[in-house]
This record gives structure tokens, sequence and C-alpha cells, in this order.
């Protein structure tokens, strides 16, 4: 894949390692916005497997899409394919990987066979959401002879960082990706991108796009395309198909519903009920909230050792109180009001004894 100019750095998105890794195994039952423990309790989910259930958990109309479904798996590839390039700026072309990660080494392969040049810079998420467009620059400067392809997650980042990225990556000949697996259909119907009129030269999709199920989606230009070499065998036919099926129903489901504007709305919602409790609490003064309404972040103050010790304390509080945060309010399409006012109770139910033990 090259080499990385500069390692990604922590995303405010990014749950606590120590919360992601103490995540509770449920069973299949799982529904909607509950997820079911195997003693029989459920937990109000908000992470929703770090953004990939857009849906809810085993939704209905997929499986009835998967058991109704005509069609081969090559006409089902040729459907998303065509839905997809419809929908993402710049899609010339769609070839589709076994996940996420696969799909961005692909893409990495194949920026290197199309420049001849080996690196990738893998651009620091703090960099990006702070738009700072001079140390992008600086970097990639310095680095021109030996670029291949920048790659930008875009969830919160400032239009003119993107547009500076557009207009760096042209000048040097470099191939612009955006990692838009969290903020496709999230935030957008076409992602970021869609959003600020800024497209990149290939767009990389995960497994949102099949509420949750293994799969990933290079969307671009011909010229990279045609280098792209992309190998789904890891996938059994049978999980590359019902995946292709379960992208198609979050496409027309997400058009048929608005997704991105419920989500907005939902997640608006929960951010003032969220907010609302923090001052009820006196616990504004621990925590502040940020990032886009359907993707919001409870995140400490102290952005050291004490703030990672009381934002785990409050994953851990919320677990036991019914609800599966890990720091943020990620919703799918099943939360509604009813889930909101669960949250709210949790909320109060944990940040009091916070508030006693670490001070406002």
């Amino acid at each position: 894949m090259g080499n990385a100019l500069r390692k990604p750095g922590r995303s405010v998105h990014d749950a606590p390692p120590r919360a992601r890794s103490h995540r509770p195994a449920f069973l299949p039952e799982s529904r909607g916005a509950w997820l079911k423990g195997a003693r029989g309790h459920q937990l109000l989910d908000l992470d929703n497997d770090d953004g990939q259930v857009l849906l809810g958990w085993n939704d209905a109309g997929i499986s009835r899409a998967i058991s109704e479904a005509d069609g081969d798996t090559s006409a089902l590839m040729g459907q998303l394919a065509s839905q997809l390039s419809a929908r993402v700026i710049g899609a010339e072309a769609v070839a589709f990987a076994p996940s996420l990660s696969d799909a961005l080494a692909s893409t990495l392969m194949a920026a290197k066979a199309l420049t001849g040049r080996d690196g990738a810079f893998l651009c620091d998420e703090a960099t990006a959401l702070s738009g700072d467009v001079e140390t992008l620059e600086q970097a990639v400067s310095r680095h021109a002879d030996q670029l291949a392809a920048l790659v930008i997650r875009p969830l919160d980042v400032p239009r003119r960082f993107l547009m500076r990225a557009r207009l760096v990556t042209e000048r040097i000949g470099a191939v612009l990706i955006f990692d838009e697996s969290r903020s496709m259909l999230r935030v957008h119907d076409a992602g970021v991108a869609g959003l600020y009129g800024v497209g990149a030269d290939v767009t990389v999709l995960g497994p949102a796009l099949a509420n949750g199920r293994a799969i990933g989606a290079i969307c671009g230009h011909y010229e990279i395309m045609r280098a792209v070499h992309s190998d789904l065998s890891a996938l059994s036919p049978a999980a590359l198909r019902e995946a292709l099926i379960a992208g198609l129903h979050v496409l027309s489901r997400f058009d048929t519903l608005d997704g991105p504007r419920a989500l907005a709305v939902v997640g608006a919602e929960i951010e003032v009920e969220c907010a609302r409790a923090l001052r009820r609490h006196g616990a504004d003064g621990l925590f502040e909230l940020c990032g886009d309404p359907a993707w919001s972040v409870v995140r400490a103050r102290d952005d050291g050792q004490l703030g990672g010790r009381i934002r785990d304390e409050l994953s851990a509080g919320l677990e036991a109180a019914g609800v599966m945060s890990l720091g943020s309010h990620v919703p799918s399409l099943a939360i509604d009001e009813s889930h909101v006012a669960h949250m709210v109770a949790a909320y109060d139910a944990v940040l009091p004894a916070l508030v006693a033990r670490h001070g406002a």
C-alpha cells in the first residue's frame, strides 16, 4: 500500500479503546434500537456498531428483501453499482470489496500503480477537523514526489479544508480519497462530498452501506478504477448476495424516508436533551458535546488520563443504566422519542455520582 507519511490521529468520533474493547457480547435476537444480552437484559444502542447499523438491528425489511429478491449476484452487483454511481460524486465506475479495509487497500494500490509513487498520506484527523490547511499543504508539498494518495475521513471536516485538499492533490498529481464509511447517508445522501459539493477521485464505503453486513465499495473516476483489483473470495456467495440486497434496501429506505434528515432530527433531539442533563446535574464542567447531530460525542473536557477515566466511567454507568453509548450518540433510524426519554433517564441516574466524585 506504500508508506504512511503520517499516521492517522485519534478522531473525536473514536470511542476510548478501553470502552470499545469491553463492549459486551449480544445475542442475534437484538432488534431495532435494542441490544439483547445473554441474560435477557436489553440495552438501548447509541453506538450501533460504530455507526455501521443505520436502520436498526436485524431490520425486518432487509430480512424480507433477502428472502424475496430475484436475480443472481452479478445482476444485484450491477444494480447496486448503478445506484452508487448515480449518488456518489465522480463515481464513473464502482467496484466491491469484502470490507472497508480491503476497499481502502485496493484503492491505495491502484493509486500507486497509476502514479508510480509509493507514499500514502493518511490525513491526521486532528488536522482535518481543525481545518488546518497550512499543515496539510506543508506535509503534502514536502513529500510531493513520493505521494500517490491523500486519504481523508471527512466527517465534520470543514469545507475549505476539503477544497484545499482537492486543489493540492490536483497540483501534484496525487489521488484524493475520501473514506465516507461513516458519513455516507448519515449526513447527506451523497456523503460529505455531496453536502459540500467537493468530490474526491475515489470514495470508499464500508459495512454501513449494508446495515452492518461485511462489504466495501470503491467509487471513482475511470482512470483510477481501471487499476483497482478487488478480490471478493473472502466473502461466501451467500454472504455477498445478502450484503448486496441489504445495500439496495438501505439506499431505497433512505431515499423514501429522507434518512439523513431523519437522523439529523433525532440526533439534534439527543444533543439537546443530553446538554440539558449535563447542565441539570452540573456536569457541563466535566463534559462537552461536539460533532454532527447524526454522530455527536460526549467528550471529557480534561484531555488527559483523568478525562479518559471520567469518560470510561460515564460509558460504564450508562451501560449499567441500560444504554450502550461508548462516549458517542450514533443513532439509527430505529431510534424514536421513547428511546431518547430512556437515554435521558440513564443520564439522570449516572451524572450525579460522577459529579460527586470528580466535581464540575
